[in-house]
């Protein structure tokens, strides 16, 4: 797979354990297999389009923060939006 690929992987568990989220919850609020999520996180298999939308949703960000790279500072990744115009802005 590729850097996007494990982008959207340490998103995924960032943003979960951000919000006390375990993996089957976030399958489940997002109305995704857990089997599917599960070899998503293990670079198995890809996400479709749906998917990553799905997850973003249960997540409440935009489907773009899950492929952006993490951006660490002082031992945190601050969450980032973007806008439609490309602009990041912090929350």
């Amino acid at each position: 797979m590729d850097s996007g690929h494990d982008n959207l992987v340490l998103n995924l568990k960032r943003l979960a354990r951000r919000r006390r989220c375990s993996m089957n919850r976030l399958a489940d609020a997002a109305g995704v297999a857990r089997g599917a999520l599960s070899d998503i996180l293990a670079k198995r298999q890809s996400p479709t389009l749906t998917t990553l939308q799905k997850l973003a949703d249960a997540l409440e960000v935009p489907v773009g923060n899950l492929l952006l790279p993490p951006v660490e500072e002082h031992g945190r990744f601050p969450a980032q939006r973007l806008d439609l115009h490309g602009h990041n802005s912090t929350k």
